[in-house]
C-alpha cells in the first residue's frame, strides 16, 4: 500500500465512524425502564425566543445543548393563526440539529407544534411556558414520547387534542400536527373526550415515594390507605402502583415516567403541610377523610382497647386524665385524645374547608 495514502485512509475511517455514530442516534433509544425518547430528537423553539439546536438525554428530563450550536435564527412563529411555524435554517458546519450536513442535506425534517396547558407548564423550561412551540424531528414516534422528551411525566396527563381531534398516548406524531396537551379536567365536562387518567370514583389509595414519609403520616393521619417504606426502590414502587391500582406520589418525574405507572402525581410544594394541602386539593379528597383510624407508622386499622390492658404502658399523668385508648394491632403503639390530637383536629378542619395551611408543627404521631 502507498504510504502517502494511509494518513488520508486513517482520517477517511474516522469521518466514517462519526457518521455512523451520529446517524445512530438519530434512531432513539430506550431508558431502563421502558419510557424511552422514541427516536426524538429536534429544537423547540418559542415566539420571541432563541431556538437551539439540542438533542434529549436518556432520563428524557430536558435538553442538552451542544457547545457548538445554538445559534440565533430568524424564524416568524405564529402559533395561533393556524400557520406552519417554519424551521430553522441548516447549519454550515453541522447541519440541521447537530448532525453532519452530508447526513441532513439529503433528509427533510419533520415539524409539529405542541403547546402545554394549566400546571403542566410547571415541567417546562420558563421560555415554553404558555405558548405554542415548534418541535422539530427526523423519525416520527408517539406523542407520549414527544411529551415525555420535552419534561411532562405521562401520568400528569388527561387530553391531548391533535389538530382538534382527541387522541390516545399511541398515536404517532405527523409533520405539521398541532397538539395541545391537558391535564386532569376537575370542573369541565369533557366525556366525548379520551380520558387518559383512570378514573376511579371509590376510595382513594395511595404509594409513596421514599422522600416524603411526613406526608405518609399525615394521609394515614386523614384515614387514607397510604404505603410507605424509607428503603423502597423505584422497581418496587411502579410494581406496587401497577399491582394494586395505587396513585404514585413522588417528586421524582422520571418515576413517573415508567411504563408501568398509569397513576401517579409529582409533588410540587417541599413542606409536609402545603404537600397534603396539594393532594386533597389535587384529588378532591375532603369529603372522604375519616381521621384518627389508622397508625401513622405501619398504616394498619387501629382497634379499641381497654385501660385495663395498656395501663402498665401509660406514664402516671396519661393513667390519671384519659380513659379511651386505641392500639395498633402490627406495630402495638398506643393512641389517646390528648393536646396531639386538638392540634391535628385543627388541622384537618383546615383541610376540610380549604383554608390556609398554618405554621409546620410536629409530625403526626410525634
Amino acid at each position: 500500500m502507498d504510504k502517502q495514502r494511509m494518513p488520508q485512509e486513517r482520517v477517511s475511517a474516522r469521518r466514517r465512524k462519526h457518521v455512523k455514530e451520529d446517524t445512530a442516534s438519530s434512531c432513539g433509544s430506550k431508558n431502563r425502564d421502558g419510557s424511552g425518547t422514541g427516536g426524538f430528537h429536534g429544537s423547540q423553539s418559542s415566539e420571541g425566543c432563541e431556538r437551539r439546536a439540542c438533542t434529549f438525554n436518556r432520563t428524557g428530563r430536558g435538553p442538552r445543548t451542544r457547545p457548538e450550536e445554538g445559534r440565533q435564527a430568524s424564524e416568524t412563529n405564529t402559533p395561533l393563526t393556524g400557520r406552519a411555524c417554519s424551521p430553522a435554517p441548516p447549519s454550515r458546519e453541522h447541519g440541521m440539529f447537530g448532525l453532519p450536513h452530508a447526513i441532513a442535506a439529503g433528509r427533510k425534517m419533520k415539524q409539529a407544534c405542541i403547546r402545554f396547558y394549566a400546571e403542566l407548564n410547571d415541567f417546562l423550561q420558563p421560555e415554553r411556558r404558555g405558548r405554542m412551540t415548534a418541535y422539530s424531528f427526523d423519525v416520527s414516534g408517539s406523542v407520549k414520547d414527544m411529551i415525555e422528551a420535552l419534561g411532562v411525566p405521562h401520568t400528569e396527563v388527561d387530553v391531548i387534542l391533535v389538530n382538534g381531534k382527541s387522541v390516545d398516548f399511541s398515536y404517532r406524531v405527523r409533520d405539521k400536527d398541532r397538539i395541545s396537551v391537558y391535564p386532569a379536567f376537575e370542573s369541565i365536562d369533557v366525556a366525548p373526550m379520551i380520558r387518559l387518567k383512570r378514573q376511579s370514583p371509590g376510595e382513594k389509595r395511595f404509594v409513596l415515594d421514599t422522600h416524603l414519609g411526613r406526608l405518609a403520616a399525615y394521609l394515614r393521619m386523614l384515614g387514607f390507605d397510604t404505603i410507605y417504606r424509607n428503603d423502597c426502590p423505584d422497581e418496587d414502587l411502579a410494581q406496587i402502583a401497577s399491582r394494586e391500582g395505587r396513585i404514585l406520589l413522588t417528586r421524582d418525574q422520571g418515576l413517573l415516567k415508567r411504563n408501568l405507572v398509569t397513576r401517579g402525581y409529582c409533588v410540587r410544594a417541599t413542606l409536609p403541610r402545603e404537600q397534603v394541602a396539594e393532594i386533597v386539593e389535587r384529588f378532591a379528597l375532603a369529603k372522604q377523610i375519616i381521621p384518627f383510624q389508622r397508625c401513622v407508622h405501619c398504616n394498619a386499622l387501629l382497634q379499641p382497647a381497654a385501660k385495663e390492658s395498656v395501663v402498665h404502658r401509660l406514664l402516671p399523668e396519661t393513667r390519671i386524665h384519659f380513659e379511651e385508648f386505641y392500639i395498633c394491632p402490627a406495630c402495638l403503639r398506643i393512641y389517646w385524645k390528648g393536646s396531639h390530637y386538638r392540634r391535628m383536629s385543627r388541622l384537618i378542619e383546615n383541610l376540610r374547608t380549604g383554608s390556609p395551611q398554618q405554621q409546620e408543627e410536629k409530625r403526626p404521631g410525634a
